[in-house]
């Protein structure tokens, strides 16, 4: 049995990323559809009607985002290259095609990063009951979780965990670009922490609820200025 040629293999990758990319758009869609239509019903009092009350209304809130994330996981998992795609050969010939799409995901997980910060900032001071501190530890977890994995995507590229990527997609102006980002990056965690450390110092005990918004923002808004960059240096193509 003959191998596939490099062409039909770029083909299928870019069918498959493609995919991906059109899947995850209606999934973010959808979310702020909901979320919006939500919000609009409780501003109109329809949701005591519905026999929503609004600790369930938060609650859905804050977990959502989290659902957002599990399922963008799912796709990406559907949607994943097969092996020889994968091949360091075939990510040399096609490097502007995986920057470009890479360049979506650091805007989507910036986006979802925020989504997630706003939640828990919001909404965790409403969970009440037993059950109340499970809660809050998964969903502090897994944004403490996601916002590593950003933090890490940003420093050195959405491959990573992977040797292959990192030889073939990584050349002197991304490495460049990335050292600027996670600088930024670095700056406003420090003025964020060292801003909540004395509003804490000062009385204003509510400080820390803003703890998410600072890592979301050390986090994302790197990925968002790599984007912004890359479009400067004459690689958005």
């Amino acid at each position: 049995m003959t191998e596939p040629s490099d062409e039909k293999i770029i083909a299928d990758a870019h069918q498959r990323l493609r995919g991906a990319v059109r899947a995850t758009l209606v999934l973010v869609g959808v979310f702020i559809a909901l979320i919006v239509a939500l919000c609009a019903a409780n501003r109109l009092g329809l949701l005591p009607a519905l026999g929503i009350t609004h600790h369930v209304s938060g609650v859905i809130f804050t977990v959502s985002p989290f659902i957002l994330v599990a399922i963008a996981l799912a796709i990406a998992w559907r949607y994943r290259l097969p092996k020889e795609a994968r091949s360091e050969r075939i990510l040399r010939k096609d490097i502007d095609t995986y920057h470009k799409y890479w360049r979506f995901s650091y805007l989507a997980g910036a986006f979802v990063l925020f989504l997630c910060a706003i939640a828990l900032q919001q909404t965790m001071s409403d969970f009440g009951g037993a059950d109340a501190a499970f809660t809050a530890r998964l969903l502090v977890s897994s944004f403490a979780f996601l916002a590593v994995v950003t933090a890490l995507v940003v420093c050195f590229g959405p491959g990573f965990v992977s040797a292959r990527y990192r030889r073939a997609l990584a050349d002197e102006v991304t490495r460049a670009l990335r050292a600027r980002a996670a600088m930024i990056g670095y700056l406003i965690a420090v003025f964020g922490l060292a801003a909540l450390l004395i509003a804490q110092q000062y009385g204003m005990t509510r400080a820390v609820s803003a703890l998410p918004l600072v890592i979301a923002a050390a986090c994302g808004l790197p990925a968002v200025l790599y984007v912004f960059l890359e479009w400067r240096a004459g690689r958005h193509g």
